[in-house]
Order: C-alpha cells, then sequence, then structure tokens
C-alpha cells in the first residue's frame, strides 16, 4: 500500500480516473482530490459538440466507481506546494501533508491578445466557457472561429448545426496541421465546406472594432470569436515548487517526476523520452486515462512497468467520426477506400514500418488498428491501398 494520505490537485478526467484505480486496486488510505471550479469532476469532450448543442449536464457526468469514496475539496484550489515539506497549501490557507502528490492539474485554452474586437472573444475548455459559447450560438448570427484543430472544427460543425454562419481562420496552409494528415485535412475541409462553413488560411491580420482583416485580405465582421489555437500545460505550481518543468511537467515512463513522491498524469505530464525523440506531451482522453491508470498500479505494485500505448484520439463532425492512432505524420500516407468515399482507412508508413492509422466511418478497424500499431509492423506500402488488403493479416504470426 502506498503511503497516506495521497493528494491528487485536478479533479478532471486524469485526477478523478486516478481516485477510482486506486481505490479499485485496494487502498485503503486517505485521498484527496483537489479541484478549482466548484464543481464534481466531469467529463469535457461532449462540451464542444452534444452539450454544445443541448445544454444537458447530465451526459457530463464522469461514472467512475470509488470515485465518492476520497475528500473532494473543489472550491479551495491548491495555491503552492512545498516538496521539500511535502505539503499543498490551498488559497483558504489550509495546509494539507502528503505522502505522495499526483499533478492532474491539466491544460489552460491559450488566452488570445488584446484584439480590440466589439464581438466577445470566447475560449473553449470548461463547462462555464460553454455554456458562455452556447449562450452565443443560440442568439445566432456570424461565428468566427480562429483555429482549425479539433476544437475549433467540433464548435464549426455544432455551429452549422445550430444554423450560424461559420469562418474559420487558421494560420497554417491546412487543417490539423500538428495531428492529422494531409489527407485527412483534405477530407475535412471537404466535410465542413459543404457544410456551408468558410476556411481562410494564413491567419489573421489586424483587429479593431467590428472588423477583422485576414493575411489573405479577406475582412469579416464576426457576431461572436471562439479562440482555439491550443492550450498550455497547468505546470505554475509545479514550477514554483522546483520540480522540473518544459512546456508541461517532466516525467518518466511512470509518470514520476523530479521530486520524490510527485507524479504527474494527463495533458500537464510531458514524458522525458530516453528514444531520442525529445519530451512529448498528448492531450488526448485516453492518455488521461492511461496515465491514471499506469499511476495507481504503479502505487500499488512498485515492479509494475506499463505496456507502451500508442497515440489515439477520436472526433465527431457532423455524420463522420474519425479515429487517429499512432503517428498520423508519418511519410507515407496510403489511402483504402472503402464501401463509399465516405468510408476509407489512410495508413502512415515510416521507413516501411506501420506507424499510424487513421479511420474515416471505420469503425470496424478501430480495434485491428489499436493491436496493429502495437506491433509496429513492416507493410508493403504498394498493397495498403487495394481494397483486398486486410489489416487483420499483419496481426498473423509469420
Amino acid at each position: 500500500m502506498p503511503a497516506s494520505p495521497v493528494i491528487v490537485i485536478g479533479a478532471g478526467l486524469a485526477g478523478a480516473s486516478f481516485v477510482s484505480e486506486l481505490r479499485g486496486l485496494g487502498h485503503q488510505g486517505e485521498i484527496i482530490l483537489i479541484g478549482d471550479e466548484g464543481r464534481p469532476p466531469y467529463d469535457r469532450p461532449p462540451l464542444s459538440k452534444a452539450y454544445l448543442l443541448s445544454g444537458d449536464a447530465a451526459p457530463l457526468a464522469l461514472a467512475l466507481p470509488h470515485l465518492d469514496h476520497c475528500e473532494q475539496i473543489l472550491d479551495d484550489p491548491a495555491v503552492e506546494v512545498d516538496a521539500a515539506a511535502r505539503r499543498v497549501t490551498l488559497k483558504s490557507g489550509r495546509r494539507l501533508d502528503y505522502a505522495t502528490l499526483v499533478f492532474a492539474t491539466g491544460a489552460a485554452a491559450k488566452p488570445p491578445p488584446p484584439l480590440g474586437l466589439a464581438a466577445p472573444v470566447l475560449s473553449l475548455r470548461t463547462q462555464d466557457d460553454a455554456d458562455a459559447l452556447r449562450a452565443r450560438l443560440l442568439a445566432g448570427g456570424h461565428l468566427g472561429i480562429i483555429g482549425g484543430g479539433i476544437i475549433g472544427l467540433e464548435v464549426a460543425a455544432t455551429a452549422r448545426t445550430l444554423g450560424l454562419e461559420v469562418t474559420v481562420i487558421e494560420a497554417a496552409d491546412r487543417l490539423l496541421s500538428r495531428n492529422a494528415s494531409p489527407a485527412l485535412a483534405r477530407f475535412l475541409f471537404e466535410a465542413h465546406s459543404g457544410k456551408g462553413v468558410t476556411f481562410h488560411f494564413g491567419g489573421m491580420g489586424a483587429a479593431s472594432g467590428e472588423e477583422i482583416s485576414l493575411a489573405d485580405g479577406a475582412r469579416l465582421r464576426p457576431d461572436t470569436v471562439l479562440w482555439a489555437t491550443g492550450a498550455n500545460p497547468n505546470d505554475g505550481l509545479a514550477r514554483a515548487a522546483g520540480i522540473e518543468c518544459d512546456h508541461g511537467i517532466l516525467v518518466d515512463e511512470l509518470g514520476r517526476t523530479s521530486a520524490a513522491g510527485v507524479f504527474a498524469i494527463g495533458d500537464v505530464a510531458r514524458l522525458k523520452s530516453a528514444a531520442g525523440g525529445g519530451p512529448s506531451r498528448h492531450e488526448t482522453w485516453t492518455a488521461a486515462r492511461d496515465h491514471a491508470a499506469n499511476a495507481a498500479r504503479l502505487l500499488m505494485d512498485p515492479s509494475f512497468r506499463p505496456d507502451s500505448t500508442a497515440f489515439y484520439f477520436w472526433t465527431d463532425q457532423y455524420e463522420h467520426k474519425i479515429h487517429v492512432i499512432g503517428a498520423p505524420m508519418a511519410k507515407e500516407n496510403v489511402i483504402q477506400t472503402g464501401k463509399s468515399p465516405d468510408s476509407f482507412a489512410i495508413y502512415h508508413v515510416e521507413d516501411g514500418i506501420l506507424a499510424g492509422v487513421s479511420l474515416v466511418n471505420n469503425p470496424r478497424l478501430l480495434g485491428p488498428a489499436k493491436r496493429a500499431i502495437a506491433r509496429r509492423p513492416r507493410v508493403d506500402p504498394a498493397q495498403l491501398s487495394s481494397p483486398a488488403f486486410d489489416l487483420r493479416a499483419v496481426l498473423q504470426p509469420a
């Protein structure tokens, strides 16, 4: 059993999952979960989709076992960590000693610069953010979205479903330039364009009053602006405590930080790669769950070593369901068409190795794709595009 008390800073998916996993593994000691939103832990993926459409908060609830078997402090956030004394100080002045500390502080939406616009400029990270954005969407009009990433595109789909005029402004020359292949970006561009979304690439110019001028010479007058240019990890508490950070709290493959008895999981954790690829940080739902499970198992069994898991995320936009597994930015991308133009697989190949798979309306291949990427098999790119190619074949023993 790990020494108690165990304190978890951050009541999002990663922190709540860690509590659930640790209790489920039989830990009987004191656990304290500290949040800063004044509400119980909830799920964030619906905020840009179903919740933004309906306003129904019930599906946001995290139905995790054992979550109520801990002390939850949800409206008195942590403001200081003393790693030497193993103590957390809360905003109220209350001090809590810990034996084990887990940072699950997540990330915050990148703040917009001062734009001088008459229209409100919003971000989307929390339920309160979603409430503010939903109120604007229900008022109708023209929504300008700065950022052509996952959040920006999901909100674009939601806003079009609600009947708004939508314009997406992306600084790069294509959508999803950090986490999707050009082929997938093209598909989503065409899907959104077909629904009436307008795109401008190259970024913004000046903005003042009611107008935004764009790098391509266009001028917009949106009623609402969503700033969706990514997120910054909430590593300030750890940094101030002298814990090693570099755009996230640096951890080893077991989630351990540079401070004794301190772990970091979820969006705030950045892996120090020993393979020469540099530190990495994954802001995905599955990474948060995996980190939480691995940290809990390690605390219960110091000999535990996690299996490596591939990067994975999904997104729902209009009627399209998309899954991305592994390394979507590989050198070679081979498209295998399915039964319809809107159902296909993109195989990402790096030096003859199957490094990633992107699936568009092709959920039957999700399980085989995850297993295949875990094995990183050698493949012949010339065969991948054939409708006869079966991904399951690479899972068979040689």
